[in-house]
C-alpha cells in the first residue's frame, strides 16, 4: 500500500504476496531440513515419543490391552529398543515423513484431549475458589452501602440514614427548595393578581426578599475566631489549596499544603459518628449530624496559611465571609476538582452553607444562596471588596424564577393559610413572652 504524500510501499500483513512468500520460505525451509537432516530429526522425534510412551509400551509386553498393544507395536516399529530400558536400534535414515506425521496426529490429538480435560477441571476449581467469584454477592442499595462503608467515609454517614424513606421537602433530609417553596417558606409574596386564564400571579415583596438575601450573605470578615463552625471548616479545607496555587512554592511546600487540605477533608468526616446501642435510642436520633466540632485544629490550619499573599489577596478583594469562601473555592479548584461531594456532611450540619457551597461555580444559584452569589459577582466585576450588600440581581432572579410557575386558586389559598398560621404562631409567642 502507498503512503499518502509519497511513492514508497509500506509493509502490511494483509498483502497476499507477502503471505505467499512466507509460506514458500517455510515450505522450502522444512523441505531442506528434512532432506539434509531427516535421520537426526527422526531420531530426536522418536526418542521424545519413546520417553512419553515408555510406561504403556512396557505394559504392552505383559498384557494385550486395547490401545496399550498399539502403543507397544508402534514403539517396537519406530524405535526397536534393546530390552525394557535400552537405546533404539532402528535405522532412522529409513524413517519416512508419513510415519512421523501419522503418529503426530494421534499423539497431538491425545494431548489435546488431555489439555481440554485439565483446563475444564482448572476452570471449575477457579470458579469455586477465586476470591472475585467466590465472594460475589447480589446487592441492593442498602447492602451495597454496608459492604463499602469501611472504605468510603461518606458511606459511614449515609449507611445510618434511610434517605429514600424521607419526603423530598423534609426540613433536614429534603432536597433544595424551588423558588416557589422558598417564597412560601419566607412569606415573600405581598399580593396576588388574577390573570385572564383564572390563574394568579404573585407580587414579590422586594424589601422583605432583600432582607432574606442579606441574611444569606452573612457577616463581614473580621477575624478567624468569629467564623461559624461551618465557615471555619470550609476555610480550613480550601485555604491550603489556595496557597498551593502559588507557583513560587517548592515541591515540598506544595505537597504539604495539599496534604493539609486532604487531611481536613478526612478529619471533618471523622467528626460525624452515629451513636451505637442504647445511646442511639436516647434523645434526638439525628443529633450526631450536628455535633459540637472542636475547632482548635481547623483554626490552627487557617492561622498557618492566612498571611500568605494568595490568602491576603482574597481577603482584600471580598468583604463578607461567605464571598471569601466562594473566592477560596474558585481559586482552590484551579488545582483540580474539589467537589461539594467531599463535604456532604455539610448538608445536615449547616443546610444554608451546604447550598452556598453547591452554588459555587454555577451560573444560577440555589434559592438558599443567591444573595451570596450576587454580591460575589459584583465584587469580582468591581475588582475590590464591597462593604454594602449588592443584592438586586438576586432579588430580580427570584422574581423571574417565580414567574415561571402558574399559580392556581389552591396555591393562593395554601399560601394565605400558611401566612395566617405563621401570624397566629407569632402572636401566641408574643403573648407567652409578655406573660412571662
Amino acid at each position: 500500500m502507498k503512503q499518502q504524500g509519497g511513492g514508497q510501499k509500506s509493509f502490511t500483513w494483509d498483502d497476499p504476496a507477502i503471505l505467499l512468500g512466507i509460506m514458500a520460505v517455510l515450505y522450502l525451509g522444512g523441505w531442506g531440513a528434512w532432506y539434509f537432516a531427516h535421520d537426526k530429526i527422526a531420531k530426536v522425534y522418536t526418542y521424545i515419543r519413546y520417553v512419553e510412551l515408555w510406561l504403556p509400551s512396557v505394559l504392552g509386553d505383559f498384557a494385550a490391552l486395547p490401545g496399550i498393544a498399539s502403543i507397544n507395536q508402534w514403539v517396537g516399529r519406530m524405535c526397536a529398543p534393546e530390552g525394557i530400558i535400552g537405546a533404539c536400534q532402528r535405522d532412522f535414515s529409513s524413517v519416512a515423513w508419513g510415519e512421523i506425521t501419522s503418529s503426530s496426529l494421534l499423539m497431538n490429538g491425545f494431548f489435546l484431549l488431555l489439555m481440554v480435560i485439565l483446563s475444564v477441571r482448572m476452570f471449575l476449581r477457579i470458579n469455586k475458589t477465586h476470591p472475585k467469584l467466590r465472594f460475589t454477592k447480589t446487592h441492593n442499595i442498602k447492602s451495597f452501602v454496608q459492604e463499602n462503608k469501611a472504605q468510603y467515609p461518606h458511606l459511614r454517614m449515609f449507611a445510618e440514614l434511610d434517605l429514600i424513606a424521607q419526603p423530598l421537602d423534609h426540613p433536614v433530609f429534603g432536597m433544595s427548595q424551588t423558588s416557589r417553596q422558598f417564597a412560601y417558606r419566607h412569606l415573600l409574596i405581598s399580593g396576588w393578581q388574577e390573570q385572564s386564564d383564572r390563574s394568579w400571579a404573585p407580587t414579590l415583596d422586594r424589601e422583605k426578599t432583600t432582607e432574606v438575601m442579606r441574611r444569606q450573605l452573612g457577616q463581614h470578615w473580621t477575624r478567624v475566631a468569629n467564623l461559624t463552625p461551618a465557615e471555619t471548616l470550609l476555610v480550613a479545607i480550601a485555604l491550603p489549596r489556595v496557597v498551593a496555587t502559588d507557583t513560587a512554592l517548592d515541591d515540598n511546600a506544595f505537597k504539604a499544603a495539599m496534604a493539609d487540605s486532604d487531611y481536613m477533608v478526612a478529619w471533618c468526616w471523622d467528626q460525624f459518628k452515629a451513636p451505637a446501642g442504647k445511646a442511639e435510642q436516647q434523645g434526638d436520633p439525628y443529633a450526631w449530624l450536628k455535633p459540637e466540632v472542636p475547632l482548635e485544629e481547623p483554626r490552627a490550619i487557617i492561622q498557618k496559611y492566612i498571611k500568605h499573599p494568595n490568602a491576603s489577596a482574597i481577603l482584600h478583594a471580598h468583604a463578607f465571609v461567605r464571598t471569601i469562601i466562594f473566592a477560596m473555592f474558585f481559586q482552590a479548584r484551579r488545582l483540580g476538582v474539589l467537589p461539594p461531594a467531599e463535604m456532604r456532611w455539610m448538608r445536615f450540619f449547616d443546610r444554608d452553607m451546604w447550598y452556598a457551597l453547591q452554588t459555587i461555580g454555577r451560573q444560577a444559584g440555589f434559592p438558599e444562596a443567591p444573595g451570596i452569589l450576587s454580591h460575589f459577582l459584583y465584587e469580582c466585576k468591581a475588582g475590590m471588596s464591597l462593604a454594602e450588600p449588592q443584592l438586586d440581581k438576586a432579588v430580580n432572579g427570584l422574581e423571574l424564577a417565580m414567574s415561571a410557575y402558574k399559580y392556581s386558586e389552591a396555591d393562593k389559598k395554601r399560601y394565605e393559610a400558611l401566612q395566617q398560621e405563621r401570624y397566629a404562631a407569632a402572636q401566641g409567642a408574643a403573648l407567652d413572652e409578655g406573660a412571662a
